[in-house]
């Protein structure tokens, strides 16, 4: 979690260009099953004359999963600089909320809809004939890292690309007659920007 707070008169789109955050990448933990997400460090809502606008992103990063967040003494939004990990196995969903210009009272919490910043991909059998093992599926050339404003729509790309295997040579998946059957899923499934 990200926060900003700033006068209650302004809006975060006023502000955003010289704000720097009052609480910065702080994990949220869920305070019991099925409960309310709490960030574990002693944070205080900065009072009715304040607003605060709310960041956050899943999972939690400390730099060491691909995901590297702007620096704390950076204005604006914060951005997620990510690099896609090489093997399936060590991707993860990148999900994403803002709850902009809240009242800084503290009377409610706000609520952080989160969606989803990459795109999951898993392949399919449409209509097969005969016996066919697969062995391998590979995608080449794929946009591997780029920055995502948090609130934004659109990834800024870099140019450098990577492919992506599913190597299931020790393990072929047999499709035999069969049709719109999902032959990925689990560790199979690829997110990518």
């Amino acid at each position: 979690v990200i926060a900003f707070n700033y006068e209650s008169t302004s809006l975060w789109d006023n502000v955003k260009s010289s704000a720097t955050p009052s609480v910065y990448n702080a994990k949220a933990t869920q305070s019991q099953s099925g409960g309310k997400w709490v960030v574990g460090s002693n944070n205080y809502w900065p009072g009715a004359s304040k607003k605060v606008s709310f960041f956050a992103y899943a999972p939690f990063s400390d730099n060491n999963s691909g995901i590297a967040l702007s620096a704390q003494a950076a204005t604006g939004a914060p951005v997620i600089t990510y690099t896609v990990p090489s093997t399936a196995a060590d991707q993860s969903d990148l999900l994403v909320a803002t709850a902009l210009d809240q009242d800084g009272s503290g009377t409610s919490s706000p609520s952080l809809q989160f969606s989803h910043a990459l795109c999951g991909v898993k392949f399919a059998v449409g209509s097969m004939e005969g016996i066919t093992n697969i062995t391998k599926i590979i995608i080449s050339g794929v946009n591997n890292k780029g920055t995502l404003e948090i609130g934004g729509a659109t990834w800024n790309v870099e140019s450098s690309t990577s492919n992506y295997t599913i190597d299931k040579t020790s393990n072929p998946i047999s499709v035999s007659g069969i049709s719109d059957q999902d032959i990925t899923s689990g560790d199979d499934l690829l997110f990518l920007m």
